[in-house]
């Protein structure tokens, strides 16, 4: 997933090829559909995975005000550029 969310942010998602993404992890391109149907569906897991990761930070102990910073970080960082990728990928299917 790491190397799928570098790939995309490096690239862009629409210059990201499912074949190149295997290469770079010493994959097939078989394999990688072995766990994700569609280039999309690898998108789609990293903004899951981003959304997660946002909301652990409210759940975090401390004031409220850090866990509110915390979270904005994340969304920034991880939840804002995949959204944009995923609505700018719009309708052409992964």
């Amino acid at each position: 997933m790491e190397a799928a969310q570098r790939a995309f942010s490096e690239r862009g998602y629409a210059a990201t090829r499912l074949d190149d993404l295997a290469a770079e992890l010493g994959l097939t391109k078989g394999a990688v559909y072995y766990h994700f149907r569609s280039k999309r569906a690898i998108l789609e897991e990293l903004l899951l995975r981003s959304q997660a990761q946002a909301h652990q930070a409210l759940e975090e102990e401390g004031p409220l005000e850090s866990r509110l910073l915390a979270y904005a970080r994340a969304y920034r960082e991880g939840v804002e550029p995949l959204t944009t990728l995923a609505t700018a990928s719009g309708g052409r299917g992964g």
